[in-house]
């Protein structure tokens, strides 16, 4: 029982930080899931279950991005990277270097493979850059040793090693210590076509791009507990040229006209290329409390949930309270999946341009998003939603959904050389 306690105080004291970050990457592996199967009402209860119990262990947790890798087949706009960034591409807004293969002769250090003259080309097929994403779609060409030595359409992920992006004024721009996202697009007997996402707090605006790479790890036969690990060794470098339009880009700020809730104030406003963004503190709420014999009753109900003691209708029955309390520490909606167990399904915020066309929230992992009690009763609220530049108006609106009730916020743009530029978070 001593353990339970300590599990117990460190959620009485948590902080909720970015607790969206990891909301939105169970969300995402939710709308991965084949229609046909979240459909059926029994894995529904389970993936909901799931997402409670993953909410719970977050609270008590540093976010972080790690790495994740899908396999998928779409269009070359679609980056997995939400509407925002797909409308920015649609736009125009990638770049498409004339760039041959780099080829490298590599060594295979996977048992019993070594090969010591085999070769792997490399080429970029195109590219974007913003503050918090640089996106690469690219190509990997394998010669007649390799491929009668792996089998190619049995390798579903692909992880870059020993990789560092510097730029003009040799600042690091990417190393392998940061956040990333690939999935495989395509592949055939001899190529690999994946896309290759990195995030990063804050990306400089550089002009160029000089990349090193000296070890490829490829992961295949999906169906095994133990996948085979291929370590390709060997040594690619080039540059690219960032264009103007990426390395010069620039945010467009609103300010607030009306704001239909005295105790919301918008901090900052802004869109990029990419997303909307807008960060709001809200005063005179209160801190949900934990029960902590309430929450005790809760672990042992999950302990016996999980041994099959007790059925998943009596599961959720028995913890109608908590799912309350979960609902309770996100004030604002961002999306109808958002309190899986709630009784009433949230109805998701969202921004509106003049034409009457509506953004969500945007559920890419590279966000910015944040969800945080302040001292003296307040809440820090902080999303990035689909609209872009490109259908972005003079007079916009947000409608946030403040515990189920819309908040209606009406902004108008500004001249970006007017105001004080607020901070993107403040820490």
């Amino acid at each position: 029982m001593e353990e339970l306690d300590k599990k117990i105080q460190n959620v009485m004291k948590m902080q909720i930080q970015e607790p969206i970050g990891y909301e939105q990457r169970i969300l995402n592996t939710i709308r991965n899931y084949k229609t046909g199967d979240f459909g059926k009402n029994k894995n529904r209860v389970i993936i909901k279950r799931r997402i409670i119990a993953t909410i719970c262990a977050s609270f008590i947790l540093v976010s972080s991005i790690v790495v994740a890798t899908n396999i998928k087949n779409n269009r070359k706009s679609d980056r997995g990277l939400g509407d925002g960034v797909d409308t920015a591409i649609e736009n125009g807004y990638i770049e498409t270097p004339d760039m041959k293969y780099i080829e490298s002769n590599v060594v295979i250090n996977s048992e019993p493979i070594n090969l010591d003259s085999a070769k792997l080309d490399l080429k970029i097929e195109d590219f974007f850059m913003d503050d918090v994403n640089l996106s690469v779609n690219a190509i990997l060409k394998f010669d007649e040793s390799m491929k009668n030595s792996i089998n190619i359409k049995e390798v579903y992920e692909i992880e870059l090693r020993d990789f560092i992006i510097k730029d003009e004024e040799n600042r690091i721009v990417y190393t392998t210590e940061y956040g990333v996202n690939s999935y495989i697009e395509n592949k055939s007997d001899e190529l690999i076509q994946f896309a290759y996402n990195m995030y990063s707090d804050n990306f400089p605006k550089s002009k160029k791009l000089y990349i090193s790479l000296k070890t490829i790890r490829l992961r295949a036969n999906l169906q095994n507990e133990q996948p085979t690990i291929y370590d390709l060794n060997g040594e690619w470098n080039f540059e690219l040229d960032v264009p103007e339009k990426m390395y010069n880009r620039k945010e467009e700020h609103y300010r607030v006209i009306n704001c239909d809730n005295k105790d919301i104030n918008v901090y900052t406003a802004k869109v990029t290329d990419t997303g909307f963004e807008i960060g709001v503190i809200i005063s005179n709420i209160e801190r949900p409390k934990l029960d902590k014999e309430k929450y005790k009753k809760y672990i042992i109900s999950n302990d016996n949930y999980n041994k099959g003691e007790i059925s998943e209708d009596e599961y959720i029955e028995e913890n109608e309270w908590y799912w309350d309390w979960i609902y309770l520490n996100y004030p604002i909606s961002i999306s109808s999946d958002q309190f899986a167990l709630t009784k009433e399904k949230p109805i998701p915020s969202y921004v509106e341009n003049e034409m009457g066309e509506k953004f969500e929230c945007n559920f890419s992992p590279s966000r910015r998003c944040k969800n945080l009690f302040l001292e003296g009763n307040k809440f820090d609220f902080y999303e990035t939603f689909n609209m872009v530049k490109n259908n972005s108006t003079q007079n916009i609106k947000v409608v946030l959904y403040y515990y189920g009730q819309p908040v209606t916020i009406e902004l108008e743009k500004i001249d970006n050389t007017i105001g004080t530029r607020q901070p993107i978070i403040q820490e």
